[in-house]
């Protein structure tokens, strides 16, 4: 059992309750207002170099990981399916899914890719890779960050290349069977800017 709830933040700015899946709470009901959530993960190896994490590089699809943490007696937080052996890089993949499609609704998320930490998420030996990528679903901005931005840095490690048969790949996978994204480069519409 998996407890998928979210939190309900006291904004400092409005002195509202921001419910993430419900809207803005006041004197006793919602309100209408609509709110828009807008995840900022950073593009990096969790695992190490010569090593795959259980699911992945830590980006779009990994952030939902740390925020809803909310375990209770009988159940097991998010951060940890998929995670014991034997592991299962779907079901994390599909838990972010039923997570974004049924509990919150992000507008989009931003992948930061300055540096990105192709050897370990803490290694100082991150490439300059001077990117940002925007869309409004995590699966399929992990696959074409990992294959178009990280893999590239690393094509010793295949584990990056969300074409491979790889933990990447099933937890990209497991989230789009829940109807979020594509891994289908077929299917994606990519517009991009050289701001230089």
């Amino acid at each position: 059992t998996v407890r998928l709830s979210h939190p309900i933040l006291l904004s400092s700015y409005s002195g509202k309750l921001i419910d993430l899946k419900n809207g803005v709470w006041q004197n006793g009901g919602y309100n209408g207002q609509k709110v828009k959530l807008i995840f900022l993960p950073t593009l990096n190896n969790h695992g190490s170099f010569n090593s795959e994490d259980y699911a992945g590089p830590t980006s779009a699809l990994k952030c939902h990981l740390g925020i809803v943490d909310f375990t209770g007696p009988g159940s097991y937080s998010l951060h940890g399916v998929g995670y014991n052996t034997p592991i299962n890089p779907q079901a994390m993949g599909e838990s972010v899914g039923h997570l974004v499609t049924q509990i919150l609704a992000p507008t989009f998320y931003l992948t930061c890719a300055e540096y990105t930490g192709y050897r370990s998420r803490t290694s100082a030996t991150a490439a300059q890779t001077k990117t940002v990528g925007l869309c409004a679903d995590p699966a399929t901005l992990d696959y074409w960050m990992c294959k178009y931005v990280m893999y590239p840095c690393a094509t010793s490690q295949a584990f990056m290349n969300p074409d491979n048969d790889n933990n990447l790949r099933k937890a990209l996978i497991g989230c789009c069977s829940k109807g979020v994204g594509t891994v289908n480069e077929d299917e994606m519409v990519v517009h991009q800017i050289d701001l230089a």
